[in-house]
């Protein structure tokens, strides 16, 4: 399975908050990676340990529903596998209920499953999974030698679960984990025996588990005293859509993400019905099926687009089957085509939705399938229930988010979800259903946008749309017979001579020409129940946008054009190439064996607890409190030299070192190698320490790669020879109107000026000197519009420093010159540090090289913000 950018991303964070635990503690490594990340709304402003695991890193990654957190589960393993210093490591693996528990296992049991795979190539095969109730067959070879994860409900491990009591029993079978261990303090003992316990969960105390725990937002905080004194574990790993303020937000992914990695359909079209009439919500989801099942076919999509129902319960008065009947009887659907799923009635049972010959279209349920079902075919929610009240809605609304393949449809239909809600308020339906949406992990702002409301509850039965919504129309209408002075829409014909308009400017059609567009839309003729619902859904919706047309439009939409943004580039030998920490290094023929700090040595102070780096007299201490029990693995006598060469050339992480020749590696692995033995350590020593050891490899070519990126900086550059382009190419923002804010602005002031309007500017709060900076650039006369730089998006201007790190300012402006203007904020604490410096000698690089300007505010005595920027521009 190829991950999303984002998955690579959010693994990358883990890896570095992991690496950094060992050598500054949990506390600190989770304020430098969790707090400091601007996009992370939902980390607290102060790490809380789980009481008695102060040392163990106990984080959690908040990510949307249909965002993929068993796959980021899976993959999690292997990246901690570096810090929990095992080859194969122990996992425990907590589901909140015993339907996930057995979709869980049955898919990581599954060797041709995504979730599977990935762990599997990341270990060769060496994987076991285990139900629970299957602890009595594990055994010391297959945790030493595999990967075993165990899959467990949370109430298992509750010692009061008459159930659970088993796994904290004597098991002779056992005997074997206990042979060799010395150190009995935190093990359950029997008083009897006078030995441990032959139990799971001493043998968990005794390898100290990771533990991922699904749905995390009510799951571990009751277990956390057992957690200490019975399982010990070296991690603990959370993933849920909505974390509560106990939970160690590590990694926040928003849900604009998941819509630019195509993870989710996104707007949600709403379609409320007054008077809480569920035959016409019924109906309008019947049409809305049809209609993308015909997109399908034209299209040649091979999708099945599925309504789902929630029902109300038997005691009610539209239960399944009384929709069942309704269904058959009053929409003419054949049977075979619908299928009732509750507690109950399991008609989905055994029965594969994506097959080809699965005739399915119609799923009614109440909210049985709230865990774990899962058909990215479901596209139209139909809840007959009152969905303010409703608890279940948020779950079966996910089931219609999920995008088919993870991959954008060629029209736009197909990357949307559908809801129709009968309602007696459709200002109550809609914030309903954006509550909802923030109960499945969308922030407040996401949720908002994600739903299109008019600005007239009065308007009742309408369907929101989002702004640039086709609308077919006759292949005789012609776009200049429209009289408007603003026209708002453009005309758009296919290779086929079908016509459609689109509203995609702003301005206001009058009531003729409103009536014109009314009078020669395109419907289906073929069935008459059909036209009449799609031509009173497509006369309302022009009714909305043109409403939403009429307000004052940002300067995006109105058309303005920003001015693309030139690329640094320089030639490095063998092209010209973009500027990036893995170009430069390619520029300078990087080889950490020509560096003088090529050598590292390692002094084992105490086993298992703190190790000495000795980089060229340079000491680095590392203490680690996490490490898992040496003596389960010091009779290992098998490594020889090339066997550790080759173990440490697989497990070094770093990310350049794929540059390097194996040759190039195996010397400098190698080498250190022999330096060590030269100086008193075995290769039996090293084997036994090889994850430290890896760590203090990894050190010394990061060191190596930091200093090479540096010098390749300074002679491809800034020195006399360099050779330095631009790229006019490329945009370094994106012009379209839907990009959708990680952190929206709600400041009182208005901006008039920010290119994509004052309710799409991205991570400015609205106090403080960046937004009394901001203020100054809308006030200037000599600006056209700027824009909020955000880091780390695919849109941002960015520029390379030395460090290989990125640069990004925080604001671009276009002048009226039609220059650019590209403007830094710094804090007066940060203005003379030597990131400061490097910022400011790259922007000025780049704006002599490419005729803009550069430049970096601060408050100062002797000159005002704005000064300083209008004495940049003149």
């Amino acid at each position: 399975m190829q991950l999303k950018k984002y998955q690579v991303e959010s693994l990358d964070i883990l890896s570095k908050f992991l690496d950094d635990v060992k050598i500054n503690g949990v506390a600190k490594s989770y304020e430098k990676y969790a707090v400091s990340n601007i996009f992370n709304q939902y980390a607290v402003t102060k790490y809380k340990p789980i009481i008695g695991l102060e040392n163990t890193p106990y984080v959690c990654v908040r990510i949307p529903t249909g965002g993929g957190k068993t796959v980021l589960a899976s993959n999690s393993i292997a990246v901690a596998k570096d810090y929990l210093q095992r080859d194969f490591p122990l996992v425990l693996w907590l589901v909140p209920s015993k339907i996930i528990l057995n979709q869980t296992v049955e898919a990581l049991k599954n060797k041709n499953h995504p979730y599977r795979e990935s762990i599997n190539k990341q270990f060769g095969n060496n994987v076991i999974v285990y139900n629970i109730d299957e602890y009595k067959q594990i055994t010391k070879n297959d945790v030493v030698n595999n990967v075993c994860i165990v899959v467990s409900t949370i109430q298992k491990l509750k010692i009061k679960n008459k159930d659970g009591r088993k796994i904290y029993g004597d098991f002779e079978d056992y005997q074997d984990f206990f042979t060799s261990i010395n150190n009995t303090d935190n093990l359950d003992m029997d008083s009897e025996k006078k030995r441990p316990v032959y139990s799971f969960v001493n043998i968990c105390n005794i390898y100290r588990p990771m533990v991922i725990v699904d749905e995390a937002h009510n799951a571990i905080k009751p277990l956390s005293e057992e957690l200490h004194r019975r399982i010990n574990p070296s991690l603990i790993l959370e993933f849920t859509a909505t974390p509560k303020q106990r939970n160690n937000v590590l990694i926040s992914v928003s849900a604009q993400t998941l819509k630019d990695e195509n993870m989710i359909k996104m707007p949600i079209e709403l379609y409320e019905y007054e008077n809480s009439d569920w035959q016409k919500a019924v109906s309008g989801a019947i049409s809305n099926r049809n209609l993308l099942q015909e997109v399908c076919n034209k299209k040649n999509e091979k999708i099945r687009p599925i309504v789902l129902y929630q029902a109300k319960n038997k005691d009610q008065d539209i239960t399944p089957a009384i929709l069942k009947r309704h269904l058959i009887e009053n929409e003419n659907i054949p049977a075979e085509k619908i299928a009732i799923a509750t507690g109950e009635q399991r008609e989905l049972d055994n029965i594969n939705i994506f097959s080809s010959s699965c005739k399915i279209e119609h799923i009614i349920t109440v909210q049985a399938l709230k865990e774990g079902w899962d058909c990215s075919y479901a596209y139209i929610f139909c809840s007959l229930a009152n969905i303010q009240s409703a608890t279940d809605v948020e779950q079966l609304l996910g089931r219609v988010l999920r995008q088919p393949e993870a991959k954008s449809r060629q029209d736009f239909r197909l990357n949307q979800a559908y809801a129709h809600l009968p309602s007696g308020s459709f200002a109550e339906t809609a914030k309903a259903l954006k509550d909802k949406l923030i109960d499945m992990g969308f922030n407040e702002d996401e949720a908002e946008q994600a739903i299109k409301t008019p600005s007239k509850a009065e308007l009742g039965d309408v369907p929101l749309f989002t702004e640039k919504k086709q609308i077919p129309v006759k292949k005789d209408f012609k776009l200049e017979n429209l009289k408007s002075e603003n026209l708002p829409v453009s005309l758009i014909e296919d290779d086929d001579g079908n016509k459609s308009i689109i509203f995609d400017k702003p301005g206001q059609l009058n009531e003729e020409d409103t009536n014109y567009i009314k009078s020669n839309v395109f419907v289906d003729e073929k069935d008459k129940n059909v036209s009449e619902i799609q031509e009173r859904f497509i006369h309302q919706q022009i009714d909305i946008l043109s409403l939403n047309h009429s307000r004052q439009s940002s300067l995006c939409a109105m058309g303005k054009k920003f001015k693309p943004i030139p690329n640094l580039e320089f030639d490095y030998g063998d092209g010209i190439s973009e500027i990036t920490a893995e170009t430069l290094l390619y520029a300078i023929d990087w080889n950490p064996l020509n560096d003088d700090d090529n050598i590292g040595k390692l002094e084992i102070k105490q086993k298992g607890k703190k190790f000495v780096y000795d980089l060229n007299n340079e000491k680095i201490e590392f203490e680690y409190d996490g490490e898992y029990n040496y003596e389960l693995d010091l009779n290992n006598t098998h490594w020889t030299k090339q066997a550790l060469i080759n173990w440490l050339d697989r497990n070094i992480i770093l990310k350049p070192m794929h540059m390097l020749t194996t040759g190039v590696r195996h010397d400098f692995i190698e080498k250190n190698i022999d330096f060590n033995i030269q100086n008193g350590m075995s290769l039996q020593e090293i084997a036994n320490n090889k994850y430290v050891f890896k760590n203090l490899l990894e050190r010394i070519l990061e060191k190596s790669k930091l200093k090479n990126i540096k010098d390749s900086f300074e002679k491809h550059l800034f020195s006399p020879n360099a050779e330095l382009h631009t790229n006019n190419q490329s945009l370094f923002i994106s012009q379209n109107y839907d990009i959708l804010p990680s952190t929206r602005y709600k400041g009182a002031f208005k901006f008039k000026k920010h290119f994509f309007g004052n309710d799409r500017i991205d991570c400015l709060k609205s106090d403080g000197e960046e937004y009394e900076c901001a203020m100054i650039l809308d006030s200037l006369i000599n600006i056209d519009f700027w824009v909020r730089n955000t880091v780390r998006k695919k849109y941002s201007f960015k520029l390379t420093l030395p460090s290989g790190d990125n640069y990004y300012p925080d604001f671009v402006a276009q002048l009226g010159n039609g220059k650019l203007l590209v403007v830094e904020y710094k804090g007066e604490p940060y203005l003379t540090n030597d990131d400061s410096g490097e910022k400011t000698r790259i922007g000025d690089l780049w704006a002599k090289t490419t005729n803009n300007i550069h430049i970096m505010v601060s408050k100062q005595k002797n000159m005002s913000i704005k000064e300083q920027i209008e004495f940049a521009i003149n």
